[in-house]
């Protein structure tokens, strides 16, 4: 039997859509605990409006995401399910702004006060959600499998590219995944919103824009051969490419 992940590409708080992929999680997990599922980042900011307590919010939909991958986290901690869940540019801006009430990133244009009022509807949802940020990671990689698992790309001009500055894992675009160079392990990479997955022998990109496109992409791995589905907020599932 070969071996077996579930990755999950950039929620962006689209609450309607994550709710059938957490249920999925669960149900295949239900039939194989040895599944390991990952999470590429970008979890929150630019998500669904809605109410709360009789409020309106303009982003409702990443607390609500936070706070199933936290109660994600801890089903897998408490079966023993191996997981990663990965840091996005998007999680580092979070927590600068959670700290500090404003942007890192000078130029990042994204309403973050939309995502944190949704959360300050409960303000101890704020501690929770900070804690699950700064537990995430830049990468996660499989020796065995040779596969590297990063939000946004690696520095292709580095040696080791697990060597490459943190600004890549959070920010890299064309010239990572454009990059003629062979890569030494199969590297996994969302960030970058694509019409198509990106699906070559030492990379694929799978951020598919959920928030624009109201599709939400996941990757199966069954040891190296990649199959990538895609959820909408009815629970439609729809096959995007499969090696």
């Amino acid at each position: 039997m070969g071996k077996k992940k579930i990755i999950v590409a950039d929620i962006h708080g689209q609450i309607s859509i994550f709710r059938h992929v957490y249920s999925y999680i669960i149900d295949e997990l239900g039939k194989d605990n040895d599944i390991e599922v990952g999470f590429i980042g970008d979890y929150g900011d630019r998500g669904e409006s809605g109410k709360l307590n009789k409020k309106s919010y303009k982003d409702i939909g990443s607390r609500e995401v936070y706070l199933l991958l936290i109660e994600l986290r801890e089903y897998f901690l408490k079966n023993k399910i191996k997981h990663f869940f990965l840091r996005g540019n998007h999680e580092r801006e979070l927590l600068g702004y959670i700290d500090n009430k404003k942007n890192v990133t000078m130029s990042y244009i994204f309403p973050l006060e939309n995502a944190y009022e949704g959360m300050c509807a409960k303000p101890s949802i704020i501690k929770k959600v900070k804690e699950f940020l700064q537990d995430s990671k830049l990468y996660h990689l499989d020796e065995e499998q040779k596969q590297l698992f990063v939000h946004a790309g690696i520095d292709p001009h580095m040696e080791n590219i697990l060597e490459s500055d943190p600004s890549y894992f959070l920010w890299a675009r064309e010239h990572f995944f454009n990059s003629k160079r062979v890569f030494p392990y199969r590297v996994v990479f969302g960030h970058t919103k694509m019409a198509m997955p990106m699906v070559k022998p030492d990379r694929i990109g799978i951020d598919g824009g959920a928030y624009e496109n109201g599709w939400l992409n996941v990757l199966l791995f069954d040891d190296n051969l990649a199959k990538i589905i895609s959820f909408d907020k009815n629970g439609t599932i729809i096959t995007r490419c499969e090696e």
